[in-house]
């Protein structure tokens, strides 16, 4: 009977024991199931978020920050992203993040403006940030933009026979004020005529004028770019020369053609010759890891001058193919008949330019076309995206916050010659004798006393 009863409360309790060593492991998850905590082990500290980003997140406060991811299912990327958007929820609880498939929410990718996979969308209060890089840094900066409560402001200028922001048909630019406006930008029109350019003025924009500036709208444009604006110049070809312009943007190293750039490559995208391909870029911020090809519709070339002035960063933005060239006959032009003769300028030609002065904010890019960034063009391969990049790098907001990108480097194990030997005899002749030996072992042992 002593037997019996010690068997019974031996058993009592060791589940006893079970049963509060489980209670214990569910009320420490309980507990600490609010304070997610991750642990970072590695050597370069690859899986945690850099010092600017936490000091950000920090600065968001309490005000809920929404981010939504448009991703299908299994599109790449989308795991590093959410692993990313986990890394800021858990420091900073106020932002919340959800991923949504477009072609199964067409309502709510209409209401936010994605026309792509890989767009994610930020939110906070009734300002909204537009990020296509998945990346650390691409995200800090658009957290940080949304902090900020300066709102960028681009003017465009009226009374040249400018493009109108207003304008929803082909040659109009109101597809690329929406997308402005997206990018919480706010877009405005002015007239250099009888107004002033606005203090408030981050980027002045002119769009395709079909005649030459004033003396006094000159010196308006002069006096901007010198107090350090910004000023993008989107110049199509045209047979009356533009003189003021001209002469005043080869004060900055800028030469802009009086000719047409001709690319029968454009043929091999089923476009016309008058639409130069634009495949090599300049290494410059506008175009950083650009790797689509832009279409710039009857275009002129613009170029750096041979000797840039004194103070000036000059740098060739787009390049045409080896088989094009600029046209410099205007008749050949209009009868449609073109071919490269002596005086024409051989490929590849450049299409566009970027300035800036050193020790000043001036930025000065200039676009031998218009059209590229019309209603009917804006969405063609990569000209959308070469056209808000090099209005972001006007702005300043092409690189708000560096992060560099942390990379796992490898560690070699280096094994002296014993220590190799050892790795090939251990695991491929100790191991297996040593399991063969006790199994025959166990055997005999089994058959002298079963």
């Amino acid at each position: 009977m002593g037997t019996i009863t010690r068997n019974f409360f031996s058993r009592l309790n060791f589940w006893t024991s079970s049963f509060l060593l489980l209670v214990c492991f569910i009320l420490l998850y309980v507990v600490f199931l609010p304070h997610n905590r991750r642990f970072d082990l590695t050597k370069e500290k690859v899986f945690t978020l850099s010092a600017k980003t936490l000091e950000i997140l920090k600065g968001l406060g309490r005000e809920p920050v929404t981010v939504k991811a448009f991703f299908k299912n299994d599109q790449s990327g989308k795991d590093e992203l959410k692993d990313l958007l986990k890394s800021y929820a858990d420091y900073n609880p106020s932002l919340k993040y959800e991923f949504i498939d477009p072609d199964r929410n067409p309502g709510q990718a209409k209401r936010y403006g994605v026309d792509e996979y890989g767009i994610v969308i930020v939110e906070k209060g009734d300002k909204r940030e537009r990020v296509k890089e998945i990346s650390e840094e691409a995200l800090t900066n658009a957290l940080l933009k949304l902090v900020e409560s300066h709102v960028k402001t681009i003017c465009f200028t009226q009374g040249h026979g400018e493009r109108l922001t207003a304008n929803k048909q082909e040659k109009g630019y109101g597809h690329l004020r929406k997308r402005l406006e997206t990018e919480n930008y706010q877009v405005k029109e002015v007239f250099l005529s009888h107004e002033v350019i606005p203090a408030e003025t981050d980027v002045l924009i002119v769009a395709g004028p079909k005649t030459d500036f004033l003396a006094e709208e000159m010196d308006a444009l002069k006096k901007y770019l010198e107090q350090g604006g910004k000023l993008l110049l989107l110049l199509d070809p045209s047979e009356t020369p533009f003189t003021r312009l001209e002469e005043w943007l080869k004060t900055y190293g800028v030469v802009l053609g009086r000719n047409v750039v001709i690319d029968k490559l454009s043929r091999m995208f089923g476009g016309d010759y008058l639409i130069p391909v634009v495949t090599h870029y300049g290494e410059h911020a506008i175009t950083e890891k650009f790797n689509v090809a832009s279409f710039l519709p009857l275009a002129r070339t613009v170029s750096a001058a041979k000797e840039a002035p004194k103070g000036l960063k000059i740098t060739e933005l787009a390049l045409t193919s080896q088989g094009s060239w600029a046209e410099q006959d205007w008749k050949e032009i209009k009868k449609g008949q073109v071919s490269f003769e002596e005086g024409d300028i051989a490929g590849p030609v450049s299409l566009a330019v970027a300035a800036e002065k050193e020790n000043s904010n001036m930025r000065l890019a200039v676009f031998g076309d218009s059209d590229f960034a019309d209603n009917a063009h804006l969405y063609l391969s990569g000209n959308k995206d070469l056209i808000l990049n090099t209005v972001a790098w006007l702005s300043g907001e092409e690189k708000l916050v560096t992060i560099r990108p942390k990379e796992r480097k490898s560690t070699p194990l280096l094994l002296s010659p014993t220590q190799q030997k050892l790795v090939f005899v251990v695991p491929v002749l100790v191991l297996p004798i040593f399991f063969l030996g006790s199994g025959i072992t166990v055997l005999l042992f089994r058959k002298r006393y079963a």
